[in-house]
Parts: structure tokens; sequence; C-alpha cells
């Protein structure tokens, strides 16, 4: 096993056939998902953050264009960046969903292309790069980053375009300042960790110079672009809400969307290790992992796509490590990287599989859209926070809870509106339940299969109970994973006072 992988190796050298084999590679990482999604799921875009974007997008196009986008669409809680801004004109020439899937698409093409051009000759000993480029490739948070819209598969590819353009003159540096000067305009946590990451370049790094430039480039446009928001009243910062599982959120093994392989990991410790001697030279990669890790833990799960980018590179070397070292025993060696190999091959294709099923699914789609139909346009809905973008980008409902308000603003602590809505969700009290309804004016209720699991597995099926009077809910909608009830407060209001 390990002569022949060192034979693959050795064949991935050619610089035609290595060009070759990762543009098919990354190609079809990218496509294949996206065509398994198409025909048997539909044509939605996969994830929840995305159709925040996409509202946020059409809101953009209704600036520009009056009247082109649907004027009953909640004004969602976010502001415009550069990503919005591309999505929009897309969005405005071919459609919002199809653009949704094309410019991750374009954009991890691009990545490609930029990391190639940045790897030639920065790989340790000029070793391999075709591996690390391999390695990157087929992790599950690669494929994410770029078939599932989000900010970093835009951020990404312009971060790497400004490094790559500070060695090109004075002009490739205005250019690479201009880039970086644009990452906080894709939000608060963006412009943080590329601020602090720039600042810690700056200081390990021999040639500090341009990494300082790049970082006062940051850091003047992230504190203007602060400033403006503060003074429109437009500034927030907002709360990531998740289950603290570290497992379950941070491993692909046990069903994390965005999440990293285990094996993957494992060959980035054994990287760690082989090039310990020599720690003084990845310092700054060691303090940028660490604000990445941490970050990406309690505020922002999406940081975890740059931060795969460094355990990609310490995964190509503790691979290298174990191809290359002598092994006392030769079956040992051969269990040792099969098992590796395997791990590595199937790993992007069992993520992708679960990518590809992951929601929204064709029948909340449907549940959604008959709501647009047979609903007034403030109506409030009440569901699980996981399905607030869905419901305002679908139906153009207001969604009374939102990841974006779970969380209070003083605090880490859930907010006043999310204890309610437990409160709502457990309790058989029929007069407290009414009186948070009054309180929210609440309208509608949207039931789903992963509402109900949760409030029988919990033995706190409250709402579902509640749900039997006849008198006050209404089943206006029934599939056979979704099911929408109408909240008629003042027959509740009269029935309570008889």
């Amino acid at each position: 096993m390990q002569y022949r992988l060192k034979k693959l190796l050795g064949f991935l050298e050619n610089k035609r056939i290595m060009y070759l084999v990762l543009i098919a590679l990354c190609c079809s990482v990218l496509l294949v998902p996206q065509v398994v999604r198409f025909a048997f799921h539909g044509n939605l875009p996969i994830g929840s953050e995305s159709y925040k974007d996409a509202v946020i997008a059409g809101e953009v196009i209704n600036r520009v264009f009056p009247g082109t986008w649907s004027d009953s669409l909640p004004s969602c809680k976010g502001v415009a960046g550069p990503h919005h801004v591309l999505l929009a004109i897309f969005a405005y020439i071919m459609g919002i969903e199809f653009s949704m899937k094309l410019i991750p698409f374009l954009c991890g093409i691009l990545t490609f292309y930029l990391l190639y051009r940045f790897t030639e000759n920065r790989i340790v000993d000029n070793e391999m790069p075709s591996l690390f480029l391999l390695l990157l490739f087929s992790s599950p948070l690669f494929i994410y980053a770029f078939t599932v819209f989000n900010p970093f598969s835009l951020a990404i590819p312009l971060a790497l375009a400004g490094l790559l353009l500070v060695g090109k003159g004075r002009f490739g540096l205005i250019a690479a300042l201009v880039l970086f000067g644009l990452m906080p305009f894709f939000g608060i946590d963006i412009m943080v960790t590329t601020a602090l990451s720039l600042l810690v370049m700056a200081l390990f790094s021999p040639k500090r110079k341009p990494y300082i430039y790049m970082f006062s480039s940051c850091a003047f446009f992230g504190v203007a672009y602060v400033l403006a928001l503060v003074s429109l009243g437009s500034f927030s910062v907002e709360h990531s809400f998740h289950y603290q599982n570290l497992f379950q959120e941070n491993l692909v093994l046990f069903g994390a969307i965005i999440g990293f392989s285990v094996f993957m990991l494992i060959l980035a410790g054994v990287g760690i290790v082989s090039v310990w001697k020599m720690k003084k030279r990845y310092y700054g990669i060691y303090c940028i992992m660490l604000l990445l890790l941490i970050y990406s833990l309690f505020i922002n799960p999406l940081l975890k796509i740059p931060l795969t980018m460094f355990v990609s590179y310490f995964a190509f070397l503790g691979l290298v490590r174990l191809i290359n070292m002598v092994w006392e025993l030769k079956i040992i060696a051969n269990l040792t990287l099969l098992t590796i190999t395997i791990g590595l091959l199937f790993t992007p294709i069992s993520y992708a599989i679960n990518l590809v099923g992951s929601e929204p699914h064709e029948d909340m789609a449907a549940a959604l859209s008959w709501l647009r139909q047979n609903s007034g346009s403030d109506e409030i809905v009440f569901s699980d926070y996981r399905n607030a973008y869905w419901i305002e980008y679908f139906s153009q409902r207001p969604a009374l809870l939102n990841p974006g308000n779970v969380i209070g603003e003083q605090d880490n602590t859930p907010s006043a509106l999310f204890n309610d809505s437990l409160t709502l969700m457990k309790t058989r009290d029929y007069e407290e339940s009414l009186e948070i309804m009054r309180r929210y004016s609440i309208r509608y209720i949207l039931l789903d299969k992963k509402m109900e699991t949760y409030l029988y597995e919990n033995n706190v099926a409250g709402l579902p109970f509640l749900l039997e009077s006849t008198e006050t809910f209404k089943n206006v909608y029934s599939s056979s994973r979704i099911s929408i009830w109408e909240v008629n407060l003042t027959s509740a209001e009269a029935i309570y006072e008889t």
C-alpha cells in the first residue's frame, strides 16, 4: 500500500496530469451534489442562512429596481454585503434560486485556480502541492463552502487574490489593499478574524510590511463601516444560536453539516507532530487556527470554512510523513494507510449524500407557498427558529422566532421571546398559551416533523395537545411532513369568557 501511494504521488507530480485531475475533482465535488439534489429533491437550494441572504438580495433588487421583487417580502435583519450585491445582480438576470447555486460553483472554480497558483511555490520543500489540494477539495467544509451560498463563497477567493497580488508591485499591493478593505463588509465576524489573522501574519512573517498595510486597510474600513452602522442605527452583532454538542456539530461522522472529517483531523494531528521541531516557523499559523477554532465553536460555525484550509495543510504534511516514514512492520503500515485512504475517499461521498438530502424539502416549500397565497402579508407565523428563513423566503410572511433573536442582546442567555416560545411549545395550560399568542400577535403555527419529534421525545408535547382545541386552532394545511394551523384568538377569548 505504501509503495502504491508513492507511485501515485510520483504520477501526480506531472504538472499537466495533476492540473487535469484537480480540475476534474473540483468540478465533480461541486457539481455532483447539485445535480443529485435537482434529480431527487427538486430545484431548492440547500441551507437555511442562504435563504436569509436571498431575502436581503431581494431587498437590494427592490431598492435599485422598485417593484421587481415581491413588495410583501419581510424586511430581514441584516445589512447587505458584497455577496448580497453579487447575488442581486445574478438574480436580476437569471433568477434567485439558480443564482444561489451558480455563484458558489463559480467561486469554487476561482478558488481552485487561486489555490493552485498560491501553492505552486509555497508548499514546504516544494513537495507535492497536488496532494494538499486533493485533500482540501475532498474535505466536507470545502464542499459546503462552494455548494451552499454563504459569505465565504466570495470572501475566500477575494482574500486569496489579495495575498497573491501582494508580490506584484505597487499596483498589486494597491489592489490587495482594496480587496482586504472589502472584508469588513461581509460581516463583523469575517472582519475581526481577517484583521487578527493579518496582524498575526505581520508579527510572524519575515516580510512584515505588506501584511501591516493589509491589516491597516482592513481595520480602517472595518472601523469606518461599524461607525457608519452605529450612526444609522443598524449596528448589531447577530448571534448564531445552536446547541452546543461538540461531536454532532463539528464532526461529519456524527451528522454535522458544517463539520470536519475525522480522518482529516487525525492526519492534521500527525502533521503538527511531524513539524513540531520547527514550531517557531508555524507560530503564526497556530495562532490563526486557534483564533478560528474558538470563534467557530462559540460564535459563528461558518468560520470552520477558512479553518479547514489550515487543517488540510497539516493533514497533507501528516500524510506525506506516513507515506515516507520507515515502518518496522509493513502490515501495520499497509493497514494504517489503507484505513486512512478509505476514510478519505468515503467521507466526502457520505457527506455529499447527507448534504443533498438536507432541508429544505419540497414539502416545506409547498406548504409555505400555500401560506403566501392564503394569508395576509403582515400575519405572524410561529415555528421552530430553524425554519424562520424558509418561512420568510417562501411564504413572504414574518417569522416570530429566528436565529437572530433567540439570544438576548445584552448577554449570551436565551431571550424572553425564546423562553416564551419554549413555554408555548411545552405548556398544556390553555390560558397561558393564549396570553403568549396575544402578546406576539401569532396568527399561524407551522409544525414540522422535527418539532413533533423533539416534543414527544422530551415528553413535553404541549403544543400538539393544545392544537386539538378546534375552536381556537384550525388545521388549514397538512402534508406528510408539515401542518399549518390558523389561530383564532377572537374565538378563543369569547369561549374563555363564557
